[in-house]
């Protein structure tokens, strides 16, 4: 595989420091800082994910450890399984993105179709897989998941997460813990109304903790699409697009939850600007204030079609600031963000959306850092190949500093839709550091 940048590092990724000495930035090294990271550009090369490149490989997922040097990447493969679409995963290791053992299949059974995966990985490297499977809880899809051992097989066999089994349970989302790991999914007509927002939460050892769980207060229209992360203290977030009561547009809705499962406090909405539709949400724990940042779509907000917005929230659940515009090409839509946090828990995270027309060709993936919390980089792409649409991503944190984005490139592969992916590195320059001895 490709040789990832190296700035300021050594090859085990400690900084560059004199003997005797601790690194200390000053204010005025924080200033510099900002300056140079906005030039920088996410390289190696992309590269692609899956192995079997027959039909369509796409809607991509990725996991990883901040105490490991694993993670894993999840996605749907036509026919692969045998049957319509299957759920593969492949598991990568080290700083250099090398693939670990070939590509296994995740679901076992393999009826109809297993797609809309997501996975997330433990503290120590052990994960979790989550998809929807159509008819095997015996009425429409249903939700199972596939524990496995970060460099071995699978923990036991593939369960069902749902109870309730009427109509249509999936598009699930799981964040994982030390302590465990929560599921939340859409179903239809469990709560009364069109689709309502579900949960459960499991022990580290794979049991569940109490009953599932409905999310959303408000229960008339639609809540759809859930998004789910831990903070660094156990307690998790929730959000989703859900129907207003004002005046029938989508909106981001979220609520928090403690690390018992207790809510706290209730359900809100997450964005403030209210006109058109705001939806397709994603969220990551803030490890720098231990709270969360939110991403999303908004329609119209940003003078043409969709761009993407952001807003993050403390550890008591309070907005810091206000929504915030991420994509600065605005022409025609800049749609499906993601955002994932750095495991440092230095204020880095990166938002990726997928944005029509900005790369010359169908749609581009793009991205932006943000250091310390609150100050925007510049706007860099991540797919190299431009032909054709690039869409749909994914944003994961490598062991244990740089982040991953995955996307679905279509025709790159040479047949459909392939997975591809490239890592942003965003090192402090060891020339920036004031060293001071301590």
């Amino acid at each position: 595989m490709r040789e990832p940048l190296r700035i300021g590092i050594t090859q085990d990724r400690k900084p560059l420091i004199p003997p005797g000495r601790v690194a200390l930035l000053t204010l005025a090294a924080l200033a510099t800082m900002a300056g140079a990271l906005s030039a920088q550009n996410p390289f190696g090369t992309e590269f692609r994910i899956n192995t079997y490149t027959t039909g369509t490989q796409r809607f991509a997922s990725v996991g990883g450890a901040g105490q490991s040097y694993l993670f894993v990447v999840t996605w749907e493969s036509a026919g692969q399984d045998g049957s319509q679409d299957g759920v593969f995963g492949q598991r990568y290791a080290g700083f250099d993105v090398a693939p670990v053992g070939a590509e296994f299949q995740v679901n076992t059974y393999s009826t109809a179709n297993q797609f809309f995966a997501d996975v997330a990985m433990d503290p120590t490297g052990n994960f979790i897989v989550v998809w929807q499977s159509d008819g095997q809880d015996g009425d429409g899809p249903g939700v199972f998941g596939q524990r496995f051992a970060g460099w071995g097989p699978a923990f036991g066999g593939e369960f069902r997460v749902n109870s309730f089994t009427t109509q249509a349970q999936g598009f699930p989302d799981v964040a994982a813990s030390s302590a465990g790991f929560v599921v939340v999914w859409e179903s239809a007509g469990q709560d009364g109304s069109d689709y309502g927002i579900f949960g459960q939460r499991y022990d580290a050892g794979g049991a569940p903790l109490g009953p599932e769980f409905r999310v959303n207060t408000y229960t008339t229209g639609a809540q759809r699409a859930p998004a789910v992360a831990y903070d660094p203290g156990g307690n998790f977030m929730v959000t989703w697009e859900g129907e207003s009561a004002d005046d029938q547009l989508l909106g981001v809705r979220g609520q928090r939850y403690s690390s018992t499962g207790a809510p706290l406090g209730g359900e809100f909405r997450v964005n403030t600007y209210t006109p058109g539709n705001q939806r397709s949400a994603a969220l990551a724990a803030d490890e720098f204030n231990e709270g969360f940042t939110v991403v999303w779509q908004s329609e119209g907000q940003d003078g043409s079609g969709d761009g993407v917005f952001g807003q993050r929230y403390s550890p008591m659940g309070f907005p810091l600031g206000s929504e915030f515009q991420v994509n600065t090409y605005t022409t025609g839509r800049q749609s499906y963000p993601a955002v994932g946090e750095e495991y440092t828990g230095n204020g880095c995270f990166l938002v990726v959306w997928s944005s029509d027309g900005e790369d010359g060709s169908g749609s581009g993936i793009f991205g932006r850092v943000y250091v310390f919390g609150t100050q925007p980089q510049g706007v860099f792409p991540f797919n190299q190949f431009t032909t054709g649409n690039q869409t749909r991503v994914a944003v994961g944190a490598l062991p244990k500093f740089d982040l991953l984005a995955i996307w679905d490139s279509e025709g790159q592969d040479g047949s459909g839709i392939g997975v591809y992916a490239n890592v942003d590195v965003h090192f402090i320059p060891v020339e920036l550091m004031d060293f001071t001895v301590q």
